[in-house]
């Protein structure tokens, strides 16, 4: 699934997201200040992998929880995220599942953010 698409699909299920294309940029959100609750994060991103963006943020954001998606290897990837607080979805994503870790991994503020609706925390996709 696009991100545009699974970002239309997040936000019309309550989310407020805060999209970006690659971890630089999220990291940048995350900087700024922007509360964001869960990361949804592909393995191979452009840049810097998604794997890397999960370390960073356990270490300097650990409030955000992480939600890798990738079509990689599942052994691999469970090797990858062994000892790190990210949950971990195959792709094709199936948005069901996805809403269901979502709700388990993060919060539900009523916080406000510039791009969101009330009622649901933000998610970085």
């Amino acid at each position: 699934m696009a991100r545009k698409a699974l970002a239309g699909l997040l936000r019309r299920d309550g989310y407020r997201l805060v999209p970006v294309s690659t971890a630089e940029q999220a990291l940048a959100v995350l900087s700024e200040g922007i509360e964001v609750d869960i990361a949804v994060v592909d393995l191979d991103l452009p840049g810097m992998d998604g794997m890397s963006l999960v370390q960073i943020m356990e270490r300097s954001y650990p409030s955000v929880r992480s939600i890798l998606l990738t079509a990689a290897d599942p052994p691999r990837v469970r090797r990858l995220i062994a000892g790190h607080r990210a949950s971990y979805l195959p792709k094709p994503v199936d948005l069901g599942r996805l809403l269901m870790v979502m709700a388990m991994e993060g919060p539900i503020s009523g916080t406000d953010c510039p791009s969101g609706l009330p009622h649901r925390g933000s998610s970085v996709a």
